[in-house]
């Protein structure tokens, strides 16, 4: 039996990692489903009474649920307060709220139509489907949402696994188990008090592989700890990279994220082999085909005592080569084609595109990056603009803040303090005495008299502002 060295209590995710750039994210066009929005309104008493609306206008729920959850593959997660004590439920997008009261509930369905619950008079724990009928009926210990097609379940204090029609496809039989990841589940069985078994298994319950390290898989390899240190492992548990990274490797856009002397970090590609070094003062994620970097520290300009800063950024390709030579004070991610960058000297920002050449120079006091219609907001002394990839003011600077371009619209606050959005040319669309939110997905925030509706980019009142909160 090989040694059992470590335990390492982690999964590897899939992470959408913002790192510190400012890039904009551009909404997608409304799509033919309306959009259902979470309204929000405060009681007489000073509680808050939650409910949805349809963008279409047709009302899901008046605000009446102590707490509410957005809608999740058709269902919304929902808390109710009856008589003198609280219960959670689930509604769907008709208004149609489960009746059985159950003692905990998933926060939301699988994309299979199912959720966990717990039942309220046996505490015991089965999956009911969105009807709120019971697909498993409650009777395990224990369960866990579905992985790969099975459910890990626990009976009287063993781990097995049941597929969709509740049939225990591995009977009970493991003291500790894992969901499977790339087929493969491990589980533990012990021996006696100072003896565990640790094991690799397939779906039918057949023992693959006895296993030296507890580690879940993503995309080929495990991660491991050995004495402090973090390595990679394959599916025959031989060491591919030997542990020596300080803290547990993420996965971000086709790569490892690994980390040195708790500081500089660097790549790793998914057959184990290092690409770039850890030597970057910031973690490296990959946009639009380059991935950030910074090369060294220097003091922070705004507090002498605080600790230093990244600088000196440049670019990495998907090789791990340097493509843009670590030059700038403070760079941004690609986004649209340009690096929205920043010279710490002079205090003022310009762009580059991916050949490294300085398209628009050093000029601007803030700048934002690049949308998908070509145009940039730009602060030039106090007043914003928007500039096009040129560097040619297209809408002059006259306001007092720019937002960039979604949906076609821009928010912006102009000279007299009134809010609104404008079209490419520079047109209003409409302005507002107070405050307005960016467009998402075809619809924005506006706000009258201390209470929130919403428009969309035509400017027409979807829904009137009489709700204290709207989200979506």
């Amino acid at each position: 039996m090989k040694l059992f060295r470590s335990i390492v209590p982690f999964l590897l995710l899939l992470l959408s990692f913002a790192g510190t750039a400012q890039t904009v994210q551009n909404d997608a066009s409304p799509s033919d489903s309306p959009i259902i929005f979470n309204v929000v309104i405060e009681n007489e008493d000073g509680s808050w009474g939650h409910g949805y609306i349809k963008s279409n206008g047709e009302v899901i729920a008046e605000p009446q649920f102590y707490s509410a959850w957005e809608f999740k593959n058709g269902m919304a997660r929902v808390k109710i307060m009856d008589k003198t004590s609280y219960y959670t439920s689930y509604i769907d997008t008709n208004g149609v709220l489960l009746k059985q009261k159950f003692g905990w509930l998933s926060h939301e369905f699988t994309p299979d139509g199912l959720c966990m619950v717990r039942d309220y008079e046996t505490e015991k724990w089965g999956f009911i489907n969105k009807k709120g009928e019971y697909v498993i009926k409650p009777r395990f210990d224990e369960v866990e949402d579905f992985s790969e097609g099975l459910a890990r379940v626990k009976v009287d204090g063993k781990y097995g696994y049941v597929d969709y029609d509740g049939k225990m496809v591995v009977k009970p039989q493991f003291d500790i188990a894992e969901d499977f990841s790339e087929g493969l589940a491990l589980v533990i069985i012990d021996t006696d008090e100072w003896q565990r078994k640790i094991y690799y298994i397939d779906k039918a319950g057949n023992y693959v592989s006895e296993a030296q390290f507890w580690a879940w898989f993503c995309h080929g390899l495990a991660v491991v700890m050995v004495d402090g240190k973090y390595g990679f492992i394959d599916k025959t548990e031989n060491m591919v990279l030997e542990p020596q990274f300080d803290f547990a490797p993420i996965y971000v856009n086709g790569f490892f994220i690994v980390c040195k002397n708790n500081k500089y970090y660097g790549l790793v590609d998914t057959t184990g082999k290092i690409i770039f070094e850890p030597q970057s003062f910031v973690k490296p994620i990959f946009h639009e085909g380059y991935a950030l970097i910074s090369t060294s520290e220097c003091y922070n300009p705004y507090n002498f005592y605080a600790p230093p800063i990244p600088c000196n950024y440049g670019f990495i390709d998907k090789t791990g080569k340097i493509v843009i030579k670590p030059q700038f004070g403070k760079a941004y991610d690609f986004c649209n084609g340009f690096s929205n960058i920043y010279n710490r000297r002079y205090e003022l920002h310009g762009f580059i595109n991916k050949k490294g050449d300085l398209v628009i120079p050093y000029q601007f006091k803030e700048a934002k990056d690049f949308s998908e219609n070509g145009l940039a907001a730009v602060r030039l002394d106090d007043k914003w603009g928007y500039i096009d990839t040129t560097g040619k003011f297209v809408i002059e600077p006259k306001f007092q803040y720019a937002g960039s371009f979604r949906n076609g619209m821009a928010r912006v606050e102009t000279n007299d303090k009134k809010w609104g959005y404008i079209d490419m040319t520079g047109k209003y669309l409409q302005l507002y005495n107070d405050y307005v939110g960016e467009f998402q997905n075809g619809f924005a925030t506006f706000h009258k008299n201390e209470k929130v509706g919403i428009i969309d980019t035509t400017g027409k009142i979807i829904i009137e502002p009489k709700y204290d909160r709207i989200s979506w």
